[in-house]
């Protein structure tokens, strides 16, 4: 007790969090001000990512560890001070001057070389400019173990549905710090975005926990953030890659993420609009987004998953669900409720055909390879146009099959 005392008097937090503060450009800098800070902050810069960012992600574990076993007054000190947003912020935008001296791609010698980049660099990555556009293209491996170790520390180990943990973790788990973790850090696309490969095990981390078949869950991501949002921030980042088991995987998270979701919004008795806005979200992400893309591959795993829980589809067609679930009646209410707002929707008249109209009859006529598969890559998983075009069909033969002759419910 007295060393944890001992240590928040210290300010270990900004301690820990300052190193990445100081590697960035200062301001000053863009006058010709503040020149010994900018060259502290290059060898700051050196020394956390060099070594394929072994310094930083230590900094990291340690800022794990310290918030795993400091209890409570740790955490609140954690949100008080804003050190996540920080974290995130200062990584993102630290990571964005290595990749503008091309430091992982072509790894400098030693410190003079890596500083005689920046004397002959002609913009730098200021601080007070916007970036909100720009994401790093590469995120070192042990960085982003070390933040899954930073989420579980707030979050919590255990995995599986909220509703079987016990108390204490479910509050662990709703806490003030494990949603400022996941929304913060986690769900950063800003930082992640340009790195799928890096983003795997931290999107990994948040389906796994708020993922799935969890209604609670899902209520809990959608108390914080709409469908709508949720889709446009993941299509901006992920819709420009071509199709890679690493964007797969990564997509496929999402999906659960999405799948929770659904569930929770078209369960809502107090508020059935909820689930209308949400469906129409996807549907209108599912337009925009070319078939074979992260966005497409999104959206219908999560409604076919959906349907398979609720045992409309058989469980083999889904990706994100074992097997059907166990409340009949909630399976019945959900299950009408997702058809009523896929014909509001007008998926079966408009979308539909729209979607599957799209297919390459022609040698000549290929889809774009920055949206599609290389065919130099070797890739054989399901996120292709071919795929997605059947499941947008096997979607079409359901509701075709629930609308009236007017199509209607």
């Amino acid at each position: 007790k007295n060393l944890s005392v001992l240590l928040q008097e210290q300010n270990v937090l900004s301690l820990l969090v300052m190193p990445f503060f100081l590697s960035l450009c200062p301001p000053g800098k863009l006058h010709d001000m503040h020149l010994g800070l900018f060259a502290s902050s290059v060898r700051h810069l050196y020394s956390l990512y060099s070594d394929n960012g072994a310094f930083a992600a230590q900094l990291i574990h340690m800022l794990a560890d310290y918030l795993r076993y400091g209890g409570a007054r740790v955490h609140e000190e954690a949100l008080q001070g804003g050190i996540l947003h920080i974290l995130a912020a200062c990584l993102r935008l630290s990571l964005l001057r290595c990749q503008k001296v091309k430091f992982f791609r072509d790894t400098p010698d030693s410190f003079e070389a890596f500083q005689k980049r920046f004397d002959n660099l002609s913009e730098e990555i200021y601080p007070q400019s916007r970036h909100e556009g720009t994401s790093p293209s590469h995120v070192p491996s042990a960085v982003s173990k070390a933040c899954v170790a930073l989420l579980e520390a707030c979050c919590g180990h255990p995995t599986g549905d909220m509703d079987g943990l016990s108390p204490a973790m479910q509050i662990r788990r709703t806490s003030d710090s494990a949603l400022t973790a996941v929304f913060g850090l986690a769900l950063d696309l800003d930082l992640w975005g340009g790195d799928p490969a890096a983003a795997g095990p931290i999107v990994e981390f948040v389906a796994k926990r708020y993922g799935g078949t969890s209604f609670t869950s899902g209520y809990i991501l959608r108390s914080q953030v709409s469908v709508q949002y949720f889709l446009d921030c993941i299509r901006l980042r992920y819709d420009m890659f071509a199709a890679a088991p690493g964007v797969e995987k990564v997509s496929l998270q999402f999906s659960l993420i999405l799948q929770s979701m659904l569930l929770s919004s078209l369960s809502n008795r107090r508020s059935i609009s909820q689930g209308e806005h949400d469906v129409s979200a996807c549907m209108s992400a599912l337009t925009d987004s070319p078939l074979g893309t992260v966005g497409a591959h999104i959206v219908l795993n999560a409604i076919v998953g959906v349907l398979a829980w609720c045992e409309v589809l058989p469980a083999e067609v889904s990706q994100t669900v074992d097997g059907p679930g166990k409340d009949d009646e909630r399976k019945m209410q959900l299950a009408s409720r997702l058809g009523r707002n896929l014909l509001m929707a007008q998926f079966h008249d408009v979308i539909a055909p729209m979607i599957l109209s799209r297919t390459i009859f022609s040698s000549e006529r290929n889809l774009s390879t920055s949206r599609s598969v290389n065919p130099e890559s070797g890739y054989s998983g399901h996120m292709k146009w071919q795929d997605h075009w059947q499941l947008v069909l096997l979607l079409f033969s359901w509701v075709s099959s629930i609308a009236g002759a007017e199509g209607l419910l």
